[in-house]
């Protein structure tokens, strides 16, 4: 999301797809809409709106944590877990004058690096929770400058930090050369595809990939605890806690990171792009949920057990609002009528748990609750049942993206998020 912000241009981006809001209409360019038919699991009784005695109360923000200012451009990042990262991307007269700043949940600040210490401010960055532990990952294009006869050369690192600011790991990406001939003549990707764009982390948080949209050196994986790395040039990116790797379209083959062993695969699927960056694992990557193109019968929606790749869910080509506490939200619109239905998936047995006759646009997902949007009313759902526990009417409350974690960015301000 890019906004004009007092002279500031504001990018939003998070390390791996998580639960946003957008509009409260959840009609996508023409995706969501399908035919009549039904997912093929069979359905168990459903519940349905509204349920016992919903309070109207609202679900409020907690409190302002944190809010940017200042020249240059901003990038905010969260790892879903335990706080966020500011990276203040800067130039002045062709120096780096960039700073990242690191936060705790509470919006309390724990490091400040600068450009002068190892990384490359335009190139992005990312922030993953791994175990207890987060790992903040930067670019940096490092310049060696020339010397009388000797010529500039440069290279290109990954470089691991922990929140503290303490260099965690160094990985040489492209080998240092003569610049006229170095691959690392800037960043994995243009500026208008930072680092976050093309590194993506395991569910768990252990493993890292970098797939570069250009030639120039192979995708690799990271253990983002030690720095260890491989590269494989058929790799796209991670599934669950495993990682894919195979022809662009598919089939893939989900193996063990590192080690490459094969772990199962995801037969006759054509992913439309990269799986790492582009399909829904599960809450805890016992799943995933793609869009696949069977040669006869159009677009589908499938879900895969993890690692073997089984399919325990093949249903129409719906809009997936993205995953919840053991399954997934759906929402639906019927071709015909063109009415809209919203219903939860089992990601373990494929059946459905629960549908809604409306259109839910899905804000945050907790283990515990829903924050979902419908036209202009607010409301909290138990993720196992879709019973109703709270509303109220807030037109923009979902206006922003929501973090599991419990954090709400939006414009230039990072909030604490509280439901009811």
């Amino acid at each position: 999301m890019r906004v004009a912000l007092k002279g500031l241009a504001l990018t939003l981006v998070s390390v791996a797809l998580v639960t946003g809001c957008g509009s409260s209409d959840p009609s996508p360019n023409g995706s969501s809409s399908s035919t009549g038919a039904e997912p093929s699991a069979t359905p168990p009784a459903e519940s349905a709106l509204p349920t016992d005695s919903p309070s109207n109360a609202a679900p409020s923000a907690g409190g302002v944590l944190f809010t940017a200012s200042g020249q240059g451009r901003l990038i905010e990042t969260s790892n879903n877990v335990a706080g966020f990262t500011f990276l203040r991307s800067l130039k002045e007269a062709e120096q780096d004058k960039s700073s990242f700043a690191t936060f705790s949940q509470d919006g309390s600040q724990l490091a400040e690096v600068t450009a002068d210490q190892g990384f490359t401010g335009e190139c992005g960055i990312a922030d993953v929770a791994s175990g207890s532990d987060r790992v903040i990952v930067t670019e940096h294009v490092v310049v060696t400058p020339a010397a009388g006869i000797t010529p500039e050369r440069r290279e290109l690192d990954l470089v691991g930090w922990t929140a503290t600011g303490t260099k965690k790991w160094t990985i040489v990406v492209i080998p240092a050369a003569d610049a006229d001939r170095s691959a690392a003549q800037d960043c994995v990707t243009s500026e208008t595809s930072p680092l976050q764009d093309t590194f993506s982390a395991t569910s768990d948080g252990r493993f890292g990939t970098l797939v570069p949209s250009h030639v120039g050196f192979n995708p690799l994986v990271i253990d983002l605890a030690t720095g260890r790395s491989a590269t494989r040039p058929d790799l796209r990116g991670p599934v669950g806690n495993t990682v894919a790797a195979g022809p662009e379209n598919g089939p893939f083959t989900l193996l063990e990171p590192l080690t490459w062993k094969k772990l199962g695969s995801i037969p006759q699927l054509e992913v439309h792009s990269d799986a790492g960056s582009r399909t829904i694992p599960s809450r805890d990557g016992s799943s995933v949920i793609v869009t696949v193109n069977p040669s006869r019968d159009g677009e589908a929606l499938v879900i895969a057990s993890l690692p073997s790749g089984k399919v325990v869910y093949h249903g129409p080509n719906d809009l997936v609002s993205g995953a919840i506490a053991g399954g997934y939200l759906i929402t639906h619109r019927d071709a015909m009528s063109g009415k809209w239905t919203s219903y939860a998936v089992d990601d373990r047995t494929g059946k459905k748990r629960w549908s809604v006759p409306t259109a839910l646009n899905l804000c945050l997902a907790t283990p515990t609750a829903l924050l979902v949007q419908a036209g202009d009313q607010i409301a909290t759902l138990d993720p196992a049942t879709g019973a109703q526990r709270s509303y109220a009417t807030s037109g923009d409350y979902c206006r922003g993206t929501f973090y599991p974690s419990g954090i709400k960015i939006v414009d230039d301000r990072v909030e604490a998020v509280t439901m009811p």
